[in-house]
Formats: structure tokens, sequence, C-alpha cells
């Protein structure tokens, strides 16, 4: 919040706190109406503000801990175990229009920690002792000679033909029937953990 808007530096504070505990939409709006009644009407910064911790609710029940926004970027990060279908993701950037050239995901309560897609490869680094069943990644590596260990946490996958990796389309293919593989595998182990 500006300094000019509420100028005392303890009074924001507060605010920010208050702002950062809300649990619903109710207590969210009593606290926008309250610095209405106190401040006036809220400039740019102050409504920024107010609609961040509106997205914050908004988003919790989709199990995203943090979402960062940069003019050139959205990272949206999730909580391990989140309630999202891991294919959902991959299909709502598939979807997009606005995808770049390069697709970097995270996806560490998946087990995984950032998959790097480029026209030349992707990698995929795995969590410490990610909920995957360590004989499906060998067995993936086994099935295609594509596919290789890049160090001690990480899968490299080389496009099978010349140019496959070079729509964004095809590399998304791709992370799919692999997420599909892995998934499983984290589904087992997450049952046989139950």
């Amino acid at each position: 919040m500006p300094q000019d808007y509420c100028p005392d530096v303890h009074e924001r504070l507060s605010l920010y706190k208050r702002f950062a505990g809300t649990v619903d939409f109710s207590e969210l709006m009593g606290l926008r109406e309250e610095l209405v009644d106190r401040f006036g009407d809220l400039p740019d910064q102050a409504k920024s503000f107010y609609e961040t911790h509106r997205l914050r609710l908004e988003m919790s029940g989709f199990g995203i801990k943090k979402i960062d926004a940069t003019p050139s970027s959205i990272q949206i990060q999730f909580i391990p175990n989140p309630p999202i279908d891991p294919m959902k993701i991959i299909q709502l950037i598939q979807s997009s229009k606005n995808i770049p050239h390069r697709l970097r995901l995270e996806m560490s309560g998946f087990g995984i920690k950032k998959i790097d897609a480029t026209p030349s490869s992707i990698q995929i680094q795995f969590i410490p002792n990610p909920p995957i069943d360590p004989m499906k990644i060998i067995q993936l590596i086994q099935s295609s000679k594509n596919i290789q260990l890049n160090g001690q946490d990480k899968l490299k996958v080389l496009p099978p033909k010349e140019r496959d990796f070079e729509k964004l389309e095809q590399r998304l293919d791709f992370i799919r029937k692999i997420l599909r593989s892995l998934n499983e595998s984290a589904m087992l182990t997450t049952a046989q953990a139950n």
C-alpha cells in the first residue's frame, strides 16, 4: 500500500497482517470496506494488493502455494501432492495461444522438480525421494533409446527424429506420455503407503 494512502507504517504493517490472515471472501471484503471508510478510494497499488489476496483465496482450493507474476512470465508453485491432475496442467498449456518457445514446468508435488523442454531436448529433474517407483523410471529408459539418465536426478529425452520436438505440441505430447507413465507409478506408490 502506498505511504501517501496509509501514512502510518505501523498501521500499514497491521493491515498487511490482517489481509494475510483472511480466510474467506467476506472477511476480505470487510477489510476492503474498512480501507475505503478510513482512507478513501483505493489507489491502484492498494487495488493490486487487495486483488492479490482475493486471488490467493480463490486459488487456495487448487493446491497452489505461490504465484509470481512479472511482465515477462507467470510462475505457479503447487503444494506437495496438489489436488490437480498433472495432465490437466499440460492440457491447459497446450490449449493456450501464448506459449513460449521454451517450456519450463515445476511440479514438485508430483515428484518432479522441473521440466525444461526445448526443440533439442526435454530435461526432467526429480525432487529428492520422489513418490515414483524407480523401476518405472528404469523401464522408461529401457523402452526407448532416446531417454537416458542425465545425473542421479534427471532424465534427458532426445527427439526420436530430427524435428520431432520442433513444435511445442510435439514436446507436450511427449511430456504427456512420460507423465502418464510416471503418474501411474506415483499413484501406486501413494496407494501402497496408505
